[in-house]
């Protein structure tokens, strides 16, 4: 089994993380096990380069820098049904130019309640992206939480929740370059 750390400090309760190896290319498959309920701040920030990354249902929190820095080379991450916080700097500088711009999309499940400041944003200035909501608006916005991106924002036709104000708040926090709203 492989220690994780968190900066200097050594994890106290490992856990087992299946990384795995490309052959023609140092890129990491990661798969974090079930019964996870975070992956702690700091987790994988580096220039680590992410093929794939299956995260469990069972993870609540994404914490702050988790993937800060972080190259997803062809896949987006796929966020869990139970995650309510991805908090500051998340995704905060990621390269996503591997991922093919039709690809390029989040969908935030019906519990996420907290977008944490500079959550994401690009080294690509600006890069499109899709954000999903399934549910409504996260009560907590941080600042600057989509940072420099071109934003389709997509609710469920049947939310009313998304009113005017609620998307005007969006994007003021947002720090997003555009925002064009769309309903699924």
């Amino acid at each position: 089994m492989t220690s994780l750390y968190l900066g200097s400090n050594k994890i106290e309760n490992e856990i087992t993380i299946t990384m795995t190896v490309d052959s023609t290319y140092p890129y990491c498959n990661i798969t974090i096990p079930s019964g996870v309920t975070e992956i702690f701040d700091e987790m994988f920030s580096s220039y680590l380069h992410i093929k794939s990354i299956t995260i469990p249902s069972t993870v609540t929190r994404i914490g702050k820098n988790a993937f800060y820095t972080v190259s997803f080379e062809t896949n987006m991450p796929t966020l869990p049904s139970g995650l309510q916080i991805i908090d500051e700097g998340a995704f905060q500088l990621t390269d996503w130019s591997g991922v093919a711009a039709a690809s390029r999309s989040l969908t935030f499940p019906a519990s996420v309640t907290t977008l944490g400041a500079s959550m994401m944003g690009t080294r690509s200035n600006p890069l499109s992206f899709k954000f999903y909501f399934a549910g409504n608006c996260p009560a907590t916005l941080g600042t600057n939480f989509a940072y420099k991106l071109a934003l389709t924002v997509y609710t469920k036709s049947n939310n009313t929740t998304w009113t005017s104000t609620v998307k005007n708040n969006f994007k003021t926090k947002s720090g997003a370059d555009s925002i064009t709203w769309a309903t699924y």
